[in-house]
Parts: C-alpha cells; sequence; structure tokens
C-alpha cells in the first residue's frame, strides 16, 4: 500500500530482499551535501545523532538512515552491491546469508540492480533530525501492531500516522511513514527498505531518499508474530509540543 496526497504518503509493501514482510543541491564536494553536518559516516557525526529517547538500535537506525541520504553511492557500494553475490547459483530468487540462512526474494537480483542504480545517481541530500514527538507516535503504533498482532499503518484505533505524529506536535509540508517487521538490526531494515523487492512504487526507498523530508522518529519493538517491528515516521517539518 503506497499513496500520495499534497500532504502526505506512506509504504507499506509486502515482500523484500530478507524475505520478510515490510510493511513501504548544488554540490561544492560530490560526496557530500553542501554544509553537511554531522557526518553519519564517522563515529563522531554518529555521537552527535545520538539522542536520550531512543533505545541503542532506535539511534542506529536514524544513523544508518542518514548513512544512505548523505552519501548514496557509497552506501549503495558498500553494503547492497555485496548482496548480489548471495544469490544460489541454481535458484535465482533465493539469497544465502552469511550464516547460511536462506532468504527468498520476489524479484532477485534485478531489484538490487535497480536500487543501485538509483543510489548511485541521487545527488548526497542532509541529515534527518530526529524527533522526539514523531518517535513517541512510532513507538505507539509498533506496540499497538505487537499488542493487536498485525501490520499495517492504520491503529487498531483507526488512526492514521498523520493523525498519529499530531498527538506530540504538529507537522508541516509532507509526510510519510515506513514499516517493517521481521527484521532486528538497522542496517537490514534500511536495506531491506532501499532495495524494496517485490514493491512496484519503489515507495519506502522514495520515502528515505527525499529531500523534502527533514525530521524523523522511529520506533523499533518486539512483535509477536514477526518477531520484531519497527516504524519511521518521516514529516518536512514538525514542531513539538
Amino acid at each position: 500500500m503506497n499513496y500520495k496526497t499534497k500532504a502526505c504518503r506512506t509504504s507499506l509493501p509486502f515482500g523484500g530482499l530478507f524475505g520478510m514482510l515490510l510493511v513501504a543541491v548544488l554540490l561544492l564536494n560530490p560526496d557530500r551535501a553542501e554544509g553537511q553536518t554531522p557526518d553519519p559516516w564517522t563515529a563522531e557525526g554518529a555521537a552527535q545523532l545520538k539522542v536520550s529517547w531512543l533505545s541503542d538500535e532506535e539511534n542506529l537506525l536514524v544513523v544508518e538512515l542518514n548513512k544512505a541520504r548523505t552519501d548514496p553511492a557509497r552506501y549503495a557500494r558498500e553494503y547492497i552491491e555485496p548482496e548480489l553475490a548471495l544469490f544460489l547459483p541454481d535458484d535465482p530468487l533465493v539469497q544465502q546469508k552469511p550464516n547460511g540462512a536462506l532468504y527468498t526474494t520476489l524479484e532477485g537480483a534485478s531489484a538490487i540492480k535497480e536500487c543501485i542504480g538509483v543510489m548511485k545517481s541521487t545527488l548526497p541530500m542532509k541529515v534527518l533530525v530526529a524527533s522526539e514527538g514523531m518517535s513517541k507516535a512510532a513507538r505507539d503504533h509498533v506496540r499497538d501492531m505487537d499488542r493487536r498482532v498485525f501490520v499495517a499503518h492504520k491503529g487498531s484505533d483507526g488512526s492514521d500516522p498523520y493523525e498519529r505524529m499530531n498527538r506530540y506536535g504538529k507537522w508541516g509540508g509532507f509526510a510519510a511513514e515506513n514499516i517493517s517487521a521481521g527484521i532486528a538490526t538497522a542496517r537490514e531494515i534500511v536495506m531491506q527498505l532501499l532495495v524494496d523487492d517485490g514493491v512496484a512504487s519503489r515507495g519506502h526507498r522514495d520515502n528515505i531518499l527525499d529531500p523534502a523530508l527533514k525530521r524523523v522518529g522511529v520506533a523499533l519493538a518486539p512483535h509477536e508474530e514477526w518477531g520484531w517491528s519497527a516504524t519511521m515516521d518521516f514529516a518536512s517539518e514538525y514542531t513539538e509540543k
């Protein structure tokens, strides 16, 4: 499910790179957005992005999103290209991970190659700034999905992402939401959403690589059916309550 209006977008695909359920400038230096600080590729920059209201893995998720945004080409080279070598020679849809686990994709190598091409042609952009209110909204939703055993953008109370974000502040411009289920580590979550295997619109990738979206709230929590789920809420601007 993926839609866009004048002021909102969501992405919730089914399928993905890891065989799990996913729920959708002018440059002086070609490898960095102009005036880019902090740099999520460095330990110092990652530490500057860390906030007290997120867990360690949630902070890593913010860093990972920003690594993909601030240097898309490098992210593709270092993290996504190696996925191509993991496909089994006798099954073009199945990967064998370094730990021996097998993951079935929907599109095989073609989705990964497309993602690499897009990211290598995408200009670097500024970092997403973490929002406490948006993270509270994301946390409400992952807890709701665990308690009610579902994965969807619509909450059990009928709320959509935009209503949930407005409970703790006010978003402006554009807003969007990505949901992932079945994966617990930040890098795998971001890679899965960037490749967007099985999602014709590539809406998750678009949300992550949209320079108009400048604020982010994230939450990662256990899920009764899928093990883990993650919600990422994005907005062009956000005023905290």
